[in-house]
């Protein structure tokens, strides 16, 4: 992300900007997917004579919300581009009363770093163009403290209202120009519903895809849901320049691209345009901070930016008086020291021509209780010899003599083994399950109890943590969805010490029969993840870490039941304690060590 973001500095004067809501998010401006939840609830209010303090007083009350509209109602489903202006049409018709809602919901939101840092980049004349679907201030306020401090010029602002000054705006390059294309909260002109969002402003929308022919462009939090904004992107490949100095489009790292913008990213490379690429960042300030070193301001806007930039994560301590050696202050990470891991595999004869997925094929389909991956060009398993004869006997393969070492340093598919083998170790502790993913890193996850059995003691651990269900289903397009609370394993090399790192996640189950409906249960699966971890602060995450290394440290954890002389075992065994910062030997300040 650092060099593409220095790439974007560098190239600054010819790109302009796209800002949609999830640039807004730091502000706590809520996103499309929360605006809709909240008119949802208001309009379950009115239409069962309730308030909405009643209604999110009542258990489930978001889950129920959503299912009596979602495709029910006169209403699109949830997930459908069309439910976010639909709701606003039916809930809010009249627009004077509509921005009066929104106004109150964006009351007391404040710029941003990434506000701030485009705002400074304006004002030196190296962002001359933004455009944004949002119609909140922020933009304008980060850029009106600096021209407070700094006697700017005015920056042009065109929305809807003001389209009659489009033409000129263009024809005399004003800079710096904002573009607000969904209109401007502060003269009412908010264009939410359906029909506003259908007929738009063509006027904007023109003058956007003129200027788009002499500029690159870079897309922050925008996830492509207004088919008249999409339309406006693509139309800009027929110019004879569409995007001269490329198109970038951020997103999150727990984010998926939309099919809609993947479709315009291929487009614009098969119309030459170049470069295009994904640029993934956590949010847009993260952004702004890279994009920032490779830009050169005035003194006097530097300077000005250095007093709002955020305090540093990270500054080094004083080492403590003797007299409190051992109470200073420790960080815990998500992560546990590797006591023991599997140190040998079996050699397996596998023909060449046999693939990856025949071999996990064959072993699922023989219930073998064994696992095989391909190392360096040799096949390697663990488990049962039997169970691997079984299962590669249909394939011309079987098990050998001959055992290797293993280490995690010695290769990247090594290391990627172990890594499936630790989550099928974690994932045999009861009320766990492993989940194996191609491409991603793997995850264990909650086992969906059995009603029969009841909770499971990890169920009630990471319940206890969580602060409530770590299990559930959501309902998308029609579909059941089972999530659980979850986490995803790498290993990773700390202070001469291997570590199996936790990352706290959710696991959401692939569903849907076709390409659209498989989309819209990932954009589910992604929003609920956002908003079940949103709140998770240092002593909730604390909580469940401690809660997942009780399950998961108390013994060995051995892959499967191996008699020995039946097979090579695979078994790890973790550390008690998160990994936490030590004072170095001789040093003076408190530096990531091992666990204690």
């Amino acid at each position: 992300m650092r060099t593409q973001a220095h790439a974007l500095g560098m190239r600054a004067t010819g790109t302009a900007w796209l800002l949609g809501a999830g640039a807004s998010a730091e502000s706590a401006v809520p996103t499309a997917g929360q605006l809709i939840d909240r008119l949802l609830t208001e309009l379950y209010a009115r239409e069962n004579n309730l308030t909405v303090a009643e209604v999110e007083a009542r258990p489930n009350w978001l889950q129920n919300v959503r299912a009596a509209y979602d495709g029910r109602k006169g209403l699109p489903a949830l997930r459908d581009v069309a439910m976010y202006s639909a709701v606003f049409d039916r809930v809010f018709p009249e627009q004077d009363i509509r921005a009066r809602w929104l106004e109150g919901e964006l009351d007391g939101r404040r710029p941003h770093f990434g506000h701030r840092g485009l705002a400074a980049m304006m004002a030196a004349g190296v962002a001359p163009l933004v455009v944004t679907t949002n119609f909140d201030p922020l933009i304008e306020d980060a850029y009106d403290g600096l021209r407070a401090v700094l006697g700017l010029p005015r920056l042009t602002v065109l929305a809807p209202h003001s389209s009659a000054n489009t033409d000129y705006a263009v024809a005399t390059d004003k800079s710096p120009l904002l573009m607000k294309i969904h209109g401007d909260l502060g003269t009412v002109t908010p264009m939410n519903t359906v029909d506003e969002l259908a007929v738009g402003d063509e006027v904007l929308r023109g003058a956007v895809r003129s200027k788009l022919s002499r500029f690159g462009l870079i897309v922050v939090g925008y996830s492509g849901r207004d088919q008249a904004v999409m339309r406006m992107l693509t139309d800009v490949l027929e110019h004879d320049t569409p995007y001269p100095n490329g198109l970038t489009w951020m997103r999150r790292p727990e984010d998926e691209l939309a099919p809609e913008v993947l479709e315009l990213l291929e487009a614009a490379r098969s119309a030459g345009v170049s470069p295009v690429q994904e640029l993934v960042a956590g949010n847009f300030s993260d952004l702004m901070t890279h994009v920032r070193r490779a830009v050169v301001l005035p003194d006097n806007i530097t300077d000005y930016l250095a007093q709002l930039s955020p305090p540093p994560v990270r500054r080094p301590a004083a080492m403590p008086a003797p007299a409190q050696e051992g109470r200073y202050p420790q960080v815990h990470l998500c992560a546990a020291r590797v006591l023991a891991a599997p140190g040998q595999a079996r050699v397996l004869d596998v023909p060449s021509k046999v693939t990856a997925e025949q071999v996990r094929d064959a072993l699922r389909h023989a219930h073998a209780k064994a696992s095989a991956a391909k190392v360096d060009g040799r096949w390697l398993g663990f488990g049962r010899d039997f169970d691997l004869q079984q299962a590669l006997r249909p394939l011309g393969g079987n098990p050998t003599e001959q055992v290797v070492s293993l280490n995690a340093s010695d290769s990247t598919l090594v290391h990627g083994l172990l890594v499936e083998v630790a989550a099928l170790a974690c994932g045999h502790v009861r009320g766990l399950t492993p989940v194996l993913r191609t491409n991603r890193r793997h995850q264990v996850r909650v086992a969906t109890p059995r009603s029969e059995i009841g909770s499971s003691r990890a169920q009630s651990v990471l319940s206890s943590a969580a602060g409530g269900p770590v299990t559930g289903t959501l309902k998308v397009e029609g579909l059941t969805v089972p999530w659980a609370e979850a986490v995803t394993l790498s290993l990773a090399q700390v202070a001469g010490h291997w570590h199996l790192l936790l990352t706290p996640d959710i696991w959401i189950r692939p569903a849907g029969e076709d390409a659209a409906q498989r989309a819209a249960v990932r954009a589910a699966g992604q929003e609920f993840t956002r908003e079940r971890l949103a709140t998770r602060y240092t002593s909730r995450t604390g909580q469940l870490l401690r809660g997942w290394l009780s399950l998961l440290s108390p013994e060995d954890l051995p892959v499967w039941d191996v008699p020995e002389g039946d097979g090579v075992q695979a078994a790890f065994r973790l550390s008690a304690t998160p990994l936490a910062s030590v004072l170095a030997p001789g040093g003076q300040f408190p530096v990531n060590g091992g666990s204690r």
